[in-house]
């Protein structure tokens, strides 16, 4: 495996796209989602890009890239022109100043890479093939996303609202683990695909009451498919 799977806090991190074409304002849009500032500079840049950037308070440059001056106080710099030589240059000199470089179409030319996700935030599933074939990522994410029911957003949302809360009640590391596990798979998370919100916290609340109780009482769900939506799954 030549890439590792990490995951980067976005917070405070500032991107160069140099490049304004599809391919620029596709992985911008995708890091401004995830919170990461962006700034363009490219010869030209299409419409949708500028307003894109500079309604989330980006600035778009219109120049051709010339030098490495331009990468400082970035910390994840994009290579998206449409010159490959360009583009060479400029993930260089971003790898010499130990930033992180992403080239469209050569990623062996960068460090890092953009895989394909599934978003259900706060969960995301990324996939990556180490850059072998964006398509056959596109293809596996679309089959995963119909087993990834969007209120598993919600139930991770719920978890790291309790998470705190469940440390200081179950203070061994082996019991928490055992009552995570009860909980996603029974009633607080059968409340949540259902979209009883307020249900399931009554419920999680209920099971941190009785955690010192763990594994007295078993419980059996049944699974159905139905029609195969992963939205009408019941437990």
């Amino acid at each position: 495996m030549s890439y590792f799977p990490l995951f980067h806090n976005t917070k405070n991190l500032k991107a160069l796209i140099v490049g304004g074409g599809k391919i620029a304002q596709r992985r911008t849009h995708s890091l401004l989602d995830a919170g990461v500032a962006c700034d363009i500079l490219a010869t030209s840049v299409t419409e949708p890009l500028r307003t894109l950037v500079e309604s989330a308070g980006g600035t778009v440059t219109i120049n051709a890239y010339t030098n490495d001056e331009v990468m400082l106080g970035y910390g994840l710099v994009l290579a998206v022109t449409d010159d490959r030589e360009v583009n060479q240059t400029i993930a260089q000199h971003a790898k010499a100043m130990g930033l992180l470089v992403n080239v469209a179409d050569a990623p062996d030319d960068g460090n890092v890479i953009f895989g394909a996700t599934i978003d259900r935030a706060p969960l995301t599933i990324a996939i990556n093939n180490g850059g072998a074939s964006p398509v056959l990522s596109s293809i596996l994410r679309q089959q995963l996303e119909q087993f990834v029911p969007k209120a598993y957003g919600q139930l991770a949302a719920l978890v790291g609202r309790y998470r705190e809360q469940v440390k200081q009640s179950v203070p061994s590391t082996t019991d928490r683990s055992s009552f995570w596990h009860q909980v996603l798979q029974g009633a607080v998370a059968e409340a949540v695909f259902s979209g009883k919100q307020d249900e399931a916290e009554v419920l999680l609340n209920k099971a941190l009451v009785n955690a010192d109780k763990l594994g007295e009482q078993g419980e059996v769900y049944l699974i159905g498919a139905g029609p195969g939506d992963p939205d009408l799954l019941t437990l």
